[in-house]
């Protein structure tokens, strides 16, 4: 008998709601045939509602022994090609091998907490990145990727220039085992994809202006902004930016704008 405990070492919380898994699911809009990389599967629960909804399932696994179990649970849906288990860290597997050349996929799964922003980061960047992404993190990070709180942050401006994100479910840490000591949440990132981006030296400024701009809390952004040469004092006034507004305050599409001006600037 394969020995599937959940192992601390990898962040291993099995979810066991099936409520949750659901929402997953049907906020994925999964349609049969399509394509969907699942990260991390575990012991098989989210795995078995995909492949129900028709899915065609492609799973990355680190652990080897969920491999075997995998192997073993689901052995008819592997046999038909319905499933594919692709052993290795995700970051480094072959998995996109098993995703036909133009055809696009969607990315589900319950990312363990300390890899989480890593992976999200990894995925939004690709030039093959998934269509949709629906995604169980840590609540607290799920909040600052969506903005509950209306404050930006340079992990939902990140998100917000590959997709649109929103919350769905929160799910309480109860309905995990092991039990873990904080709440997770689902979010969705729709319309993914690095053709949002107008050139790669605009995307090379959106990251150094937000990163300046939040690099002292305390200060205004105007302040930190200063340190880049730019007309930041003009460009504020004419986006309607008051200038005593933290970096928090200020949202996804004037950091849009600001960046337009700061590229163009920059050309001359």
């Amino acid at each position: 008998m394969v020995d599937v405990s959940p192992k601390k070492s990898l962040g291993q919380n099995f979810l066991k709601s099936k409520k949750a898994l659901s929402a997953m699911v049907s906020s994925a809009e999964i349609h049969p045939g399509d394509y969907v990389l699942e990260v991390g599967p575990g012991k098989g629960a989210l795995t078995e509602v995909l492949l129900a909804a028709g899915a065609r399932v492609v799973a990355c696994e680190i652990d080897e022994r969920m491999i075997h179990y995998l192997s073993e649970k689901f052995s008819s849906f592997i046999e038909s090609k319905q499933l594919i288990l692709v052993p290795g860290d995700v970051l480094f597997s072959s998995w996109e091998k098993e995703i036909p050349q133009g055809v696009s996929y969607k990315l589900v799964a319950n990312l363990p907490y300390y890899v989480a922003t890593h992976i999200l980061k990894f995925f939004l960047e690709r030039k093959n990145s998934p269509t949709t992404a629906v995604l169980l993190v840590q609540k607290e990070v799920a909040e600052r990727i969506v903005s509950r709180d209306k404050k930006s942050s340079i992990l939902s401006l990140s998100v917000a220039l590959y997709g649109s994100a929103g919350w769905i479910v929160k799910v309480p840490a109860r309905f995990f085992t092991p039990k873990p000591k904080v709440d997770s949440a689902i979010i969705l990132i729709r319309d993914i994809g690095v053709e949002k981006i107008p050139s790669f030296r605009w995307g090379e400024n959106f990251f150094t202006i937000i990163k300046t701009a939040f690099s002292e809390k305390r200060k205004k952004a105007l302040k930190n902004l200063k340190k880049i040469n730019g007309d930041w004092d003009l460009w504020f006034t004419e986006l309607d930016i008051p200038k005593n507004t933290r970096a928090e305050d200020i949202l996804f599409p004037l950091w849009k704008d600001l960046c337009d001006k700061y590229t163009f600037f920059a050309k001359k």
